[in-house]
């Protein structure tokens, strides 16, 4: 961390990021156990999820249960200060929204709809904040929104914002914001060729990897998953980003 980091014992502290798991028709419960195992495997104190959790329609009975099967690894994420989530543009595709936000919230992670919370940790408080995706006001489904996420929080020594989309990271930036670090998603890396090109046209250039934004730190990961539409990558891969703070030299 960049702000108020002289004093604090951060040292070793873990972030688990996962994104855009995208399980579907063609990312079943076996594939995102494994995904879950490895997760665990790096012994994260926090995990965060920056949206896209599945695809496809949730309009009969029979998909709900299978749905509800396919993300029950959800249940066996380990993380000693929480798991977290907030939507993405996935999340809107589909007017039966909040039927999978039941079964995701039903499977242990709490989804930050525009709000944050506060965690003690090591005697130091972390806020940990989400912002709906962008398409939720596209889709009537509420808006996203930075400035009422963020005004009037209490003091912190950490502040980490998940937002999908990393377009408007610029904004969320701003000193005001007291911003840290931000973690989104969405881009998939870029998936391969020209495509980058477009991913990155249309997230003012964040496509992957770690990005300096003043006094902000950024990550976008590539994702942890395919969508069924475009299951393809070239130059790109899956990634559990693990992010371990040390303290400031």
């Amino acid at each position: 961390p960049t702000r108020r980091s002289s004093d604090l014992e951060w040292e070793g502290f873990r972030i688990a990021h996962l994104s855009d798991i995208h399980v579907s028709s063609i990312f079943r419960r076996e594939h995102f156990e494994e995904l879950v195992a490895r997760t665990n495997a790096l012994k994260a104190d926090l995990v965060l999820i920056t949206g896209d959790f599945s695809d496809g329609p949730l309009d009969r009975e029979a998909a709900v249960l299978q749905r509800d099967a396919d993300l029950a690894p959800l249940s066996g994420l380990k993380a000693a200060y929480g798991i977290f989530g907030v939507t993405g543009n996935h999340e809107y595709i589909r007017p039966e929204r909040e039927k999978l936000l039941e079964i995701i919230r039903r499977h242990g992670v709490v989804i930050l709809e525009n709000e944050a919370v506060s965690i003690a940790v090591k005697g130091r408080r972390v806020t940990v904040a989400g912002v709906d995706d962008l398409a939720a006001e596209r889709m009537g489904a509420g808006r996203h929104d930075l400035a009422g996420t963020l005004s009037n929080l209490a003091d912190d020594d950490l502040r980490i914002l998940m937002d999908h989309q990393p377009r408007t990271a610029p904004e969320a930036a701003n000193p005001a914001w007291k911003v840290d670090l931000q973690l989104s998603g969405h881009t998939h890396g870029g998936h391969t060729g020209p495509v980058a090109i477009l991913a990155s046209l249309a997230n003012n250039g964040f496509v992957k990897g770690f990005y300096e934004l003043g006094g902000m730190k950024l990550y976008v990961s590539q994702g942890a998953g395919f969508w069924a539409g475009f299951p393809v990558r070239s130059g790109t891969f899956n990634e559990i980003p693990l992010i371990t703070f040390t303290r400031a030299n």
